[in-house]
């Protein structure tokens, strides 16, 4: 995300096997050429697990958009194997176990975390490092859109 790759100053806090994992996650998670390396990684994988329902999600629009519902007055079966076919490798990870125990103070860290909603995010990074030119407009308030003032 835009918002976390532009802290440069925060970057060079982080260490080098966090950046290193970063840097592996980011690349198994780039959209390009259609996530074929998420695709290539979830093929690979046994379950239990939990698939990035926005790649199934494009998939089940693409395949809404590309076959027609009805041939000749009938069923497109086709399209339905297709979507069979998606929704089966989601239902695949959700009908097996975890085999881990519950850690009560992992927990209470994780829970303990702040969220910040996708839309803050952006102007919460530009308070954490301004921009040069956003350091020189420092009294000029922020757009109301932001929510954050």
């Amino acid at each position: 995300h835009i918002a976390v790759s532009r802290l440069l100053r925060s970057w060079r806090h982080v260490s080098h096997h966090l950046k290193k994992s970063f840097k592996r996650l980011t690349a198994l998670l780039s959209s390009d050429g259609s996530f074929e390396n998420y695709r290539e990684a979830l093929r690979n994988s046994d379950p239990p697990g939990i698939p990035f329902l926005g790649v199934c999600l494009t998939d089940i629009l693409h395949t809404d958009d590309s076959y027609p519902t009805f041939t000749d007055d009938m069923i497109n079966f086709e399209k339905a194997m297709v979507f069979d076919i998606i929704l089966r490798r989601v239902a695949d990870f959700k009908h097996r176990g975890y085999s881990f125990e519950e850690k009560h103070p992992v927990n209470m860290v994780l829970e303990g975390l702040p969220h910040v909603s996708e839309r803050l995010l952006f102007p919460t990074s530009l308070d954490v490092e301004p921009t040069k030119r956003r350091k020189n407009l420092g009294h000029i308030a922020r757009p109301h859109w932001t929510g954050v003032r």
